[in-house]
C-alpha cells in the first residue's frame, strides 16, 4: 500500500526506539499548546527511509484518537 493510500486511514505504525521518542516529544508539545502553552516548531530530520512519514502518520492517528482535527501534508511540490 502506498503512502497516499495510508494517509486516508488511521493505520497503526510500530515505531522503532528513536522514532517513538520523536513521536512522544511532538505529542507532548501538542498537549502543552492545548493546555495554554506557547506554540512550538519541531523539526524531525532524517534521510530517506528513516521513518519520518511513519512518525507523522502515527501522530495523526494518536492525536485523532484524542479528538484533534489532524491533517497530514508531506514534502514540497515540484513545479514543472
Amino acid at each position: 500500500m502506498n503512502l497516499a493510500a495510508r494517509m486516508g486511514t488511521l493505520e497503526f505504525f510500530q515505531l522503532l526506539d528513536e522514532q517513538e521518542v520523536a513521536h512522544q516529544e511532538v505529542h507532548e508539545a501538542v498537549r502543552r499548546v492545548r493546555d495554554g502553552g506557547m506554540k512550538e516548531v519541531i523539526i524531525v530530520r532524517g534521510g530517506p527511509g528513516s521513518g519520518k512519514s511513519a512518525i507523522a502518520l502515527e501522530l495523526r492517528r494518536t492525536l485523532a484518537l484524542e479528538g484533534w482535527d489532524v491533517v497530514h501534508a508531506s514534502g514540497p511540490r515540484r513545479s514543472r
